[in-house]
């Protein structure tokens, strides 16, 4: 009968450079073949892709417009002029058609197009170093679109509520019954693309676990690294390799894809509401930003301390999970040589820190919910206290107050 020995103290979570070295080498793979340099070109093309997503959004979101005119031209004259990113569309002209004979003329266009022309020829004269990975790229590609266009959604549903408050203050129930329209219908164009943007998110988690989890099966497999990353021999690096393959595969792929795309996101929306906040009032601007600033800095340290706990009940969790798989699979030498005792003991021993582990855990997931329920109230207010005198001495809108919370 042989004894499980318990995981390897040593392992410990830490945020440091090695951390951000062994992510570039699981998750470079994927999208970029490792070798010289190589990590500098897949920076490199991220960097393109993005600049790539970023003029394709742009006519995009000027072809919208330009349709946008024509259903509901008061609505858009008045977005155009609201928006800081969209001004230039207001002196193009008043019509769709004025708009895009203007448009010819205007140079901003020019250098997008310039721009979608050179990052789309970059990735041509990169496409065979990607050595098959075109579909990687290509479904990032279409995630980075859609969340410049999640976040443009956010900004246009905000200011369909601005322009529906404004009238029912002003009791104008016409416009009010034109505005609701517009937000009819941009929900029914918003839903399927939040969806499509969901879907393809996990799509593409899914296409990676399944990629990582064959390389690291075949790896596994491979010289015999199964027999010594087992788990009863002397020296290993690694606890619990079937744990790490089968689970922390599928949770590494979810975790690092939803991590980077709600940063991205979170800049496209800090980015535009500033925009918004800005146009509104800049002490308003100003007191969010402070706000947010400190109440992201809290966010981290918290969240930095939950990784690292739920980190090691990963690992406790598989550390008590084989020691039962271990009894089943040695039941016979158990019994033979009456080891009950010593294998319960080391079972619910495990149990045990795993238990405590937990209850640590779940002590700073309250932590967490009483700042994020704090920061979502206190949220509200803030606008409040800073844009009702404004109201008050007329120099802004009725709807201004709901569209800066």
């Amino acid at each position: 009968m042989t004894a499980v020995p318990q995981s390897q103290p040593s392992l410990k979570f830490r945020f440091d450079r090695q951390l951000w070295q062994r992510l570039v080498e699981i998750a470079q793979p994927y999208f970029y073949p490792p070798g010289a340099r190589s990590s500098r070109q897949f920076l490199f093309l991220i960097l393109t892709q993005l600049v790539f997503v970023v003029s394709f959004t742009f006519f995009f979101v000027v072809a919208l417009s330009l349709i946008g005119f024509q259903f509901a031209p008061q609505f858009f004259a008045g977005l155009v002029n609201q928006i800081i990113y969209l001004k230039f569309l207001s002196s193009l002209g008043k019509s769709s058609l004025e708009i895009f004979q203007n448009l010819l003329t205007f140079l901003p266009a020019y250098i997008f197009l310039v721009l979608l022309i050179a990052s789309g020829g970059i990735f041509y004269a990169y496409r065979h170093k990607l050595q098959g990975r075109e579909k990687q790229w290509l479904i990032l590609g279409l995630l980075l679109f859609l969340a410049f266009i999640v976040s443009s959604l956010n900004v246009l549903i905000s200011y369909v509520f601005r322009f529906i408050d404004n009238a029912l203050n002003g009791r104008d129930p016409k416009v009010f019954w034109e505005f609701l329209w517009v937000y009819g219908i941009t929900l029914v164009v918003a839903i399927p693309i939040l969806i499509g943007y969901r879907y393809t998110r996990r799509k593409l988690a899914l296409f990676w676990r399944a990629w990582l989890t064959n390389t690291l099966l075949k790896d596994y497999f491979s010289n015999r690294s199964y027999y010594e990353l087992d788990s009863n021999a002397a020296n290993t690096d690694i606890d619990n390799p079937d744990q790490r393959i089968t689970e922390d595969v599928n949770s590494f792929t979810t975790t690092v894809l939803d991590l980077i795309l709600d940063i991205l996101n979170s800049v496209l929306d800090l980015i535009a509401f500033t925009g918004i906040l800005y146009s509104i009032s800049t002490e308003l601007t100003f007191g969010l930003v402070g706000y947010v600033s400190i109440g992201s800095i809290l966010a981290i340290w918290i969240g930095t301390k939950l990784i690292k706990i739920n980190f090691n009940q990963l690992r406790l969790e598989g550390d008590f999970r084989y020691g039962m798989v271990h009894v089943r699979d040695n039941a016979e030498s158990i019994a033979f040589y009456q080891g009950e005792t010593l294998e319960r003991n080391q079972v619910e021993g495990r149990l045990s820190r795993a238990i405590r582990n937990y209850d640590l855990l779940i002590i700073w997931f309250a932590l967490l919910d009483i700042f994020q329920y704090a920061y979502n109230y206190f949220a509200r207010l803030v606008p409040y206290l800073i844009v009702a005198p404004l109201y008050f001495a007329k120099k802004v809108e009725f709807g201004t107050i709901g569209q800066g919370k």
